[in-house]
């Protein structure tokens, strides 16, 4: 099986899985590396849910991690479906004059069978 799937894209914030989510299976920990400009990104929070049908906004559908010091965040796979992981990165800017903050968005989403 191809490992396109674990490798990072260069994004400037991205979410890696460390295992090919077409692998991950109800039960396991599956494992996604948080990046920065390819660096880890420690202590980012990092909202997960799945896709409950007509329950897909309970508040029991998402819960919310952060990367730990090698930027990893580890999800137990509780169900089939369809999950997703995203993450909102906001940073002061540099360039205060121009704009205060800088804001960076990624999501990934995959499905268990």
């Amino acid at each position: 099986m191809s490992t396109e799937a674990t490798e990072p894209l260069g994004l400037l914030v991205e979410i890696v899985p460390l295992m090919n989510p077409a692998m991950i299976k109800k039960g396991d920990v599956a494992e996604f590396k948080i990046l920065e400009d390819g660096e880890p990104l420690l202590n980012q929070s990092v909202v997960v849910g799945r896709n409950m049908g007509a329950f897909r906004h309970s508040v029991d559908s998402q819960i919310i991690l952060h990367s730990n010091e090698n930027g990893i965040v580890s999800v137990l796979i509780t169900h089939t479906g369809i999950w997703w992981l995203r993450l909102i990165h906001i940073e002061r800017s540099a360039l205060a004059e121009e704009m205060d903050f800088f804001s960076r968005w990624c999501s990934l989403t995959f499905e268990v069978k």
